[in-house]
């Protein structure tokens, strides 16, 4: 039992992780094309 639970805390941990990543990936393409986005309109 104690093995099924450590397996289930790392996929739980794992899962944070990877949707962590991917958001704040997501983040960082959007704001970089935002910052694009303000340079032309300054010029």
């Amino acid at each position: 039992m104690e093995d099924m639970k450590t397996i289930e805390a790392f996929t739980v941990v794992g899962f944070g992780l990877f949707v962590m990543v991917f958001t704040i990936g997501e983040l960082i393409v959007t704001w970089r094309r935002e910052l694009r986005h303000n340079r032309c309109d300054i010029c």
